[in-house]
């Protein structure tokens, strides 16, 4: 869904606006062990998530899973009161499931991701505690190589809409990532993988204002709800 009628551009950003500080400031009234417990369980759905997408990509190509080689994870570092998908990525790691963070370039706006292989590959880029990957790591820029592309955001409807943190880092990766066949998932290298947002249930709300350039979300993992926005498979 584009604009509504009558609703011009910056209308739509001032609303974005209003809607991401309401959301973010009820998921920083979580304490930390309701974060935790809620997190915990969303990355339960990741994971079995990641094995459905990985045992569909095996039975498609042979080649592959003759190779022992598993689908690549790209994900964020949780920052903050976001949902803490530490345990998802750890699992990944003992699991030997390569895991790629986002280091940003400011000067650009962009984004790229590099594999790491423990927080020990990662430093902190800011006064807040942001962590990034070393810039000297290797980059991952394949979409081939990819399984699942984990997207953070302050707030989704069920139609997979999503208002980021106003930098616009993931909606220019994800469109020059995601600049090959719509389709979520496949075995060519023009199939991207599927967009999956981990986010507390308060984060969810109705239809949300978008723009043309906004990306919609595939899949929604709550503590509640798996919301399914788009066919995956």
């Amino acid at each position: 869904m584009t604009e509504q009628s009558g609703i011009t551009s910056q209308e739509t950003k001032q609303r974005k606006i209003a809607l991401r500080k309401q959301i973010l400031e009820e998921r920083d009234k979580l304490t930390a062990d309701e974060r935790a417990d809620k997190s915990a369980i969303i990355c339960g759905k990741l994971q079995n998530l990641y094995q459905r997408m990985q045992l569909m990509f095996e039975q498609q190509d042979v080649s592959r899973e003759q190779n022992g080689q598993r689908k690549a994870v790209l994900s964020y570092l949780p920052f903050r009161s976001e949902v803490d998908v530490l345990p998802f990525l750890r699992w990944c790691w003992e699991h030997r499931i390569t895991v790629a963070v986002p280091r940003t370039q400011p000067e650009e706006r962009r984004m790229t991701f590099h594999r790491i292989r423990s927080l020990e590959d990662t430093e902190v880029t800011s006064p807040y505690g942001i962590r990034e990957p070393h810039p000297s790591l290797d980059e991952l820029s394949d979409p081939s190589l990819v399984g699942l592309i984990i997207v953070p955001g302050a707030v989704f409807d069920a139609d997979g809409r999503r208002i980021g943190y106003g930098g616009g880092y993931y909606d220019r990766f994800l469109a020059d990532f995601a600049a090959v066949e719509q389709r979520p998932i496949g075995t060519g290298p023009n199939r991207r993988p599927p967009l999956v947002a981990p986010c507390f249930d308060l984060q969810i709300t109705d239809t949300l204002p978008s723009e043309p350039h906004d990306i919609t979300m595939d899949i929604i993992l709550t503590e509640h709800r798996e919301i399914v926005a788009r066919d995956w498979y």
